[in-house]
């Protein structure tokens, strides 16, 4: 932003507080935007590449957008892109009432002192203005990833080059009456995109078998041709590699989630979540005695 000599950088400083806001109208424009930033300084580096100021090694790149995340704050056309309007909430958002008597999330959703840390209990105003924020920054991201598959066509580097599109979680956006994330292993928050492109493996597939974001390294060394002596010892996870070529092929039975999160003294969370293509079931380390089971079928 000094670079760009913008003026009101000290006043950027303190809207750190709004991190406890589930979204607020952002100063800055589109072209200031770390969204459009993290794009440029990705491109960049693509045109950079391809003048062989790196030699001629193969490339990895890991470009990492901020965004979608509360508060909520899409720059310029991507603000009004969405109408609250037009939001259709889920089917569940009227269960956020039973969730308050929820034996393991029912206290979290009450602990008013850490609302920007766990899910939260919203009306159906704010869930529909802030899943339409959440669509608008998502959309910003996409035309940064156009942009990129764009410049590596246009540098001739696209049909060399593998893709991995995935997040780290997703939000409940309403799932359950309830947005934000924390230990609520519902789907909305679970079930991560994963786009995958190979050279020369099968094109605009779906698979519904089983993955978990560990099984990725081990199928991209195996991919790359990496010898398992040179893998990390203690390296986890399966090679999909198979699945690439084939959809229909199954690697995995179940998948088994791990969550742990000391927030305060008084404030431990620590559930396992395993996730079968039938079952999804959670077990709470201070409730011995209960669960939850659900058929997904």
């Amino acid at each position: 932003l000094k670079e760009q000599n913008y003026e009101h950088i000290d006043k950027l400083k303190n809207r750190f507080l709004a991190i406890n806001e589930n979204y607020y109208e952002t100063e800055l424009p589109e072209e200031l935007y770390p969204s459009y930033y993290i794009t440029e300084q990705t491109l960049a580096f693509f045109e950079r590449y391809s003048k062989g100021e790196y030699g001629d090694k193969p490339f990895f790149l890991h470009c990492s957008y901020n965004d979608p995340h509360h508060p909520v704050c899409p720059p310029g056309k991507y603000k009004d892109l969405y109408s609250p309007e037009d939001i259709k909430l889920p089917p569940s958002f009227e269960d956020a009432e039973n969730l308050l008597n929820h034996p393991f999330l029912g206290q979290h959703i009450k602990d008013a002192r850490f609302k920007h840390l766990l899910p939260q209990k919203v009306d159906e105003e704010t869930a529909k203005k802030f899943t339409a924020l959440t669509y608008g920054s998502i959309s910003m991201i996409d035309d940064g990833v156009g942009a990129i598959l764009e410049k590596l066509k246009e540098l001739g580097l696209y049909e060399n080059t593998m893709i991995i599109f995935t997040s780290d979680h997703a939000d409940l956006c309403g799932d359950h009456g309830l947005i934000l994330k924390g230990p609520a292993h519902y789907n909305n928050l679970i079930n991560i995109p994963l786009l995958w492109k190979v050279p020369g493996k099968a094109v605009n597939k779906v698979s519904n078998s089983l993955i978990s974001t560990v099984d990725l390294p081990k199928t991209i060394l195996n991919m790359l041709g990496i010898r398992e002596k040179y893998h990390p010892k203690r390296m986890q996870g399966y090679d999909f590699s198979e699945v690439l070529k084939s959809p229909d092929k199954k690697i995995r039975d179940q998948i088994l989630i791990e969550h742990d999160e000391e927030i305060a003294k008084d404030k431990i969370m620590r559930l396992r979540t395993l996730v079968t293509e039938t079952f999804r079931y959670t077990i709470y380390e201070s409730l011995p005695e209960f669960g939850d089971i659900y058929n997904l079928k």
